[in-house]
């Protein structure tokens, strides 16, 4: 089957599009996960300060 221009410009902008995505959630989770737990620690030691 041919295709044509468009259908194979707009198959790869799509794959580009899936993998960027892809990237963004195996970067983003972890490291945005790490500054949550900080974050929570943070608050933590806050508490404790507070009470003494």
């Amino acid at each position: 089957m041919i295709e044509s221009a468009w259908i194979t410009f707009w198959k790869y902008l799509l794959y580009v599009g899936f993998g960027s995505f892809a990237l963004l959630v195996l970067v983003v989770i972890p490291f945005g996960a790490r500054d949550v737990f900080r974050l929570f620690k943070k608050l933590d030691d806050n508490k404790d300060n507070e009470k003494i």
